[in-house]
């Protein structure tokens, strides 16, 4: 730990020390943590806290030399890609042992990929985002989708019967014909949004983790410039896409945005942009919005 202080038959104080990297759940996780963990020394007559010293966020440069003058963090969020500098600069260690923990002990394979690294984990996953695809309930019946047409998306998207051709085929009939000023939107050009269109289109990710190298196909290549430039010039994809990350939201819940691809926490974001409180904005979200997994590249 960072320290600990005690004084003759005092609780004797441990100090971890986390940065605020993140926010909402992520940074809520730490108390609930250090709560359990507390509780836990508590029952077993252990006569010691543990407390949070929270270091202020800094980028991954500032992380690094932080470390370097003496400056660190005990528990640090990062996204997994970060996993080898972050070795190679020392600032983690391996935790093996979290195979063998009660909490981890039945979490599926393919997600151990993403706490190892060089044969060791160096990682404790902590969530693990879902991005659906919104859709406006008015649009598509506008286009005449009937009720059942609406509840039976999710189903023919999982069967690969509707696929992301279909979405930018909707999604420029709509714009062409005036229901919508944007066909489709994503939660930031930067955001694994555009990674999974790409990854749908091309069948596979661009990336062998076994081999630690970047695949080149090139009909997956091609295929992924002809969606963009089909979804562009039909107007399905507006060519300002990038700029609607701050306020497409907003522009979602007004019903300007036929189709939305982003995590699940644009659950929240357009309820904060709706003004609703909780229970009227769920009633709005499920009588207007559908959702469903995002689609295939191919039937």
């Amino acid at each position: 730990g960072g320290g600990s202080s005690s004084s003759g038959g005092a609780k004797k104080t441990v100090e971890i020390i986390i940065g605020e990297d993140d926010y909402g759940a992520r940074m809520l996780n730490y108390e609930y943590a250090f709560a359990k963990l507390n509780e836990e020394l508590q029952a077993k007559g252990e006569n010691v806290e543990v407390v949070a010293k929270i270091l202020p966020s800094v980028g991954d440069d500032e992380l690094v030399l932080q470390f370097t003058a003496g400056t660190y963090r005990d528990i640090s969020m990062n996204s997994s890609l970060d996993l080898g500098w972050e070795l190679d600069a020392g600032l983690i260690q391996a935790i093996d042992w979290l195979k063998d923990s009660e909490v981890y002990k039945d979490m599926p394979e393919n997600l151990w990929n993403i706490m190892t690294y060089d044969g060791h984990v160096y990682s404790a996953i902590q969530d693990m985002d879902a991005m659906p695809l919104y859709v406006q309930r008015k649009t598509l019946k506008q286009l005449g989708w009937s009720d059942a047409d609406i509840e039976a998306l999710p189903g023919r998207v999982e069967k690969g019967d509707f696929t992301l051709w279909d979405v930018i085929d909707l999604a420029a009939e709509a714009v062409s014909k005036g229901y919508v000023n944007y066909g489709l939107a994503c939660d930031g050009m930067h955001n694994v949004c555009i990674q999974a269109i790409n990854n749908m289109i091309m069948g596979f990710e661009a990336y062998d983790i076994d081999q630690n190298k970047i695949i080149v196909d090139e009909k997956g290549i091609k295929d992924t410039y002809e969606f963009w430039k089909k979804g562009i010039e039909s107007g399905a994809i507006p060519k300002d896409m990038a700029s609607l990350e701050d306020v497409g939201f907003e522009m979602f819940y007004k019903g300007e945005i036929m189709f939305f691809l982003g995590g699940i926490n644009v659950y929240k974001y357009v309820r904060e942009a709706s003004g609703l409180d909780e229970k009227a904005y769920e009633q709005w979200f499920y009588d207007n919005i559908q959702f469903t997994l995002v689609p295939p590249g191919t039937k």
